[in-house]
């Protein structure tokens, strides 16, 4: 597995801009699948990296305060 451009993806993705977006989806997972479009990646990768950063939005969330549902 390629760590560092999983993780790359990661950080290009969980910018402020991308925050906001995702604090207003209703569908906040498939938000995050769509952010993290990995043609040609297994479904388990996709899977992890949108999860990923799913989360790290949600901390981003509760460290500022945000009443996110």
């Amino acid at each position: 597995m390629e760590i560092n451009k999983y993780s790359s993806v990661i950080r290009s993705i969980v910018i402020d801009d991308n925050f906001t977006a995702w604090a207003s989806a209703k569908d906040k997972p498939l938000f995050c699948a769509q952010l993290a479009d990995l043609e040609g990646e297994h479904p388990i990768i996709k899977e992890i990296v949108s999860g990923a950063i799913n989360q790290i939005f949600s901390r981003k969330a509760e460290v500022r305060g945000h009443d996110v549902i």
